[in-house]
């Protein structure tokens, strides 16, 4: 009897899961009965389907949100989508409290997929890697639909100017796209805040960014994230830049530019943009006296640049070393003149580890300073001449 429904199963059964399991007990009966006879009559575990299993609490969720994602994954939403809250400044600690409670009240069924439906177009966090060292015309191969954080709204007061108007033609010849932007640094990362136009007839979307190489290095730190761009609308996105990756080796020129290039669904769009020396100045530089000494010693006076900066109105020392700060220009020293003047000696230090001192003599009721400048780095003593001059503009 055996040997028969063996030689059903393993001949004449066109079942594979069956003629499978025939070969196997034949094997196991030719070879040990006994170990045949342990597994054919050992206890079986219950056999039994979980994938249809769905807890009473999650199912009564799920049946009334059938048009969301999360009857799809049958999780509740909360596990799989981060939802971020942003809140005014001026609304208080309270009032954030208050907004978060209201969030969690009773939501309609569009708000919810709306939610679900940005944060899935948002997608995940982006890579950090630079796209490398490739030139503006390498745009071609770049991605249009990767994530990324550089979205978002400017955080700073920035001014932003006009680079790219909208009758500039592309590299393809379209037009319609315009571009207003500024370089600057924020929070002590180089960051380039722009606002992009859309002037076509259709949407625009698809974007993404190259720069070129440059002095600095400076390179996207993230890829460009921007939301489609509807006829006659605007949106505002930034970019962190990361220094020391797109080196040009060449000096940097002045005014200071960055070359970008623009890739959209209309076309890919060039321009530059202006900055000045404080994006590549870094924070809490500052060098100590023994380490100022030294190098305003081996420059000297033929190494120096005098100029006379006019300024707004008089500032005393204090008011001075403000306002550099802002461009993190370090106070180093000061030693008081004969004539009642104020001598302040300051450093600043670039990205790529370049040594800026300066002598500033602020006199009283006077309304210019006279800036002693000296570095090693001999071409950036126009940008750094420049860059005081803007500050304490008249």
């Amino acid at each position: 009897m055996v040997s028969k429904v063996l030689q059903c199963a393993t001949e004449e059964s066109t079942n594979h899961d069956l003629r499978d399991r025939g070969y196997i007990y034949w094997r196991l009966l030719a070879t040990n009965p006994e170990a045949t006879k342990r597994v054919v009559l050992a206890d079986k575990p219950s056999i039994r389907d979980d994938s249809q299993y769905i807890d009473k609490n999650l199912l009564e969720k799920l049946s009334t949100e059938l048009s969301l994602m999360s009857s799809v994954y049958h999780k509740y939403a909360d596990e799989f989508v981060t939802r971020l809250t942003l809140t005014s400044s001026g609304s208080g600690d309270r009032g954030a409290a208050e907004d978060d409670e209201e969030d969690e009240g009773p939501r309609s069924a569009a708000d919810r997929r709306r939610e679900v439906q940005e944060e899935l177009e948002r997608g995940p966090g982006a890579s950090n890697g630079t796209s490398g060292g490739l030139d503006l015309l390498d745009l071609g191969g770049v991605g249009d639909d990767s994530p990324s954080r550089g979205g978002g709204p400017v955080v700073s007061s920035v001014q932003k100017v006009s680079v790219l108007p909208s009758t500039q033609a592309g590299q393809h010849g379209q037009q319609g796209f315009a571009v207003s932007a500024a370089f600057a640094r924020q929070r002590g990362t180089p960051t380039l805040m722009m606002t992009f136009s859309n002037h076509s007839s259709g949407p625009l979307s698809g974007f993404a960014i190259q720069v070129n190489k440059n002095p600095f290095g400076f390179a996207p730190k993230e890829q460009l994230v921007c939301p489609e761009i509807q006829p006659g609308s605007s949106a505002e996105v930034m970019v962190a830049m990361a220094p020391q990756q797109l080196l040009s080796n060449t000096p940097p020129s002045s005014p200071l530019l960055l070359q970008v290039a623009i890739k959209t669904s209309l076309d890919i769009f060039y321009f530059h943009v202006q900055f000045d020396l404080s994006v590549v100045l870094v924070e809490n530089a500052a060098l100590s006296r023994d380490d100022f000494t030294p190098i305003w010693q081996r420059v000297g006076e033929a190494g120096q640049k005098v100029a006379m900066i006019p300024m707004d109105r008089p500032l005393d020392s204090e008011m001075v070393k403000s306002r550099m700060a802002q461009d993190n220009i370090c106070y180093v020293a000061q030693r008081q003149l004969e004539d009642g003047s104020v001598a302040l000696y300051t450093s600043a230090q670039t990205s790529n580890n370049c040594s800026v001192l300066a002598e500033v003599t602020v006199s009283p009721g006077s309304s210019g300073l006279k800036v002693a400048i000296r570095t090693e780095t001999q071409v950036l003593i126009p940008l750094y001449e420049a860059l005081i001059s803007k500050r304490f503009a008249a």
